[in-house]
């Protein structure tokens, strides 16, 4: 027998490249990084806002001082029916479409602290209070 005769054929492997398969693969990867980026900024707003609701919870506390036996100890869901009227919803129109976002009240003449890219480059900032009431509002800082 011949050597040649009992090599097994080369495999040939061929592969076409298809744009659009390329393409639409790329914009599913592009939609799956946006919800895992938009998941990690909505858990950092979450993160944020409780940090910013301690440090206004800590804020807050102005008893006076009472032996520890006597204090009343808030509940969670207490405190925030306290704190929740000063809690306002942000509606933001700017060049580039519309956006939203949260803020809370840390003044009794309407001054009102949320993040900075909420309001930068706002048109117009509409707020909504908890009783539902909607005011316009303005960037000062």
């Amino acid at each position: 027998m011949n050597e040649n005769e009992n090599k097994q054929p080369e495999q040939v492997y061929a592969y076409q490249w298809d744009y659009a398969k390329q393409t639409e693969q790329e914009a599913r990867t592009r939609r799956q990084e946006s919800k895992r980026g938009a998941v990690i900024f909505a858990v950092v707003m979450l993160v944020s806002f409780a940090l910013s609701f301690v440090g206004l919870i800590g804020a807050v506390k102005l008893a006076p001082s009472v032996p520890e036996e006597q204090s009343d100890v808030m509940t969670v869901s207490e405190i925030s029916e306290a704190v929740y009227p000063a809690t306002v919803l942000l509606y933001v129109t700017k060049s580039g479409g519309v956006g939203f976002g949260t803020g809370f009240f840390v003044r009794s003449d309407g001054y009102i602290v949320t993040n900075c890219h909420i309001v930068e480059s706002a048109k117009s900032i509409r707020i909504t209070l908890h009783s539902g009431a909607e005011l316009d509002a303005k960037m000062v800082w």
